[in-house]
């Protein structure tokens, strides 16, 4: 039979249902329910922060989990790998990179350390090149100091030869026997050091025609003795005003 004949809720919550009690087919009374929702809303409300309690409480620890995980699996690694470029830009070359577990980490690494190898390879290159460079610098410096004091020396022989009545020639033996140096003091014979140096007055001239001869055999003569290296001669020369003089002549064979 039907109990409750119609329901009603109002603007408070509450549910309120009426109906009328029948026995035997006869009404015998009438009943009145009310039900309020406010006990349903409470629960709700209590489940509903219950749920988004436990939400924030796994999004966090998402969120504290994943942290630790870039940092354990990404952010030292990288970090590791920043060290070690630091030191290698350092010249530290033979820095050892720990072995990540990542892959793609471990590839980066792996291509790094063949270009450190290669930049260490021509770094020392370069630092022997700049060495053998530098060496040869010095090298050239001492030559060229060397060099200024064999000149000043020279000089300083020059004049002081300049000044005695001795002569000196630097000649080649060859036809006409070239002048390659004559001392500047050639003026007491009335020559000048550009007549020889031009050709135009080789030594053969000066020496007397019947004394150039036993002159040329006597030098060939010690030329073959590979223990001469200097002796002596007298012969004629003749000056450019055609006097004859007698010369004492200290060669040395170079």
């Amino acid at each position: 039979k039907t109990v409750f004949q119609y329901k009603h809720q109002n603007e408070s919550g509450h549910i309120i249902r009426r109906g009328g009690i029948e026995y035997e087919g006869q009404m015998i009374g009438h009943i009145k329910l009310g039900l309020t929702t406010r006990i349903i809303q409470q629960q709700n409300r209590k489940v509903l922060w219950a749920s988004m309690t436990t939400m924030m409480i796994i999004l966090m620890t998402l969120v504290l989990v994943t942290g630790l995980l870039v940092k354990l699996f990404l952010t030292n690694p990288l970090h590791q790998l920043l060290h070690g470029i630091e030191q290698t830009a350092r010249g530290d070359y033979s820095y050892g990179f720990k072995p990540p577990k990542q892959k793609e980490i471990a590839t980066i690494i792996n291509s790094f350390k063949a270009m450190a190898k290669q930049v260490k390879k021509r770094e020392d290159s370069l630092q022997q090149i700049n060495s053998q460079l530098q060496h040869e610098i010095q090298e050239r410096r001492d030559a060229e100091t060397a060099l200024r004091k064999a000149s000043k020396k020279r000089e300083e022989l020059e004049r002081i030869l300049n000044r005695s009545p001795a002569v000196a020639f630097s000649l080649r033996a060859s036809k006409g026997w070239p002048v390659k140096f004559v001392s500047d003091n050639v003026h007491q014979f009335g020559y000048a050091p550009e007549d020889f140096y031009s050709g135009g007055v080789p030594y053969s001239k000066m020496v007397h025609p019947e004394d150039f001869e036993q002159m040329v055999a006597e030098v060939a003569q010690y030329r073959q003795q590979p223990q001469c290296d200097g002796f002596t001669q007298e012969y004629r020369i003749i000056t450019s005003e055609g006097e004859t003089l007698w010369a004492d002549v200290r060669i040395w064979i170079i």
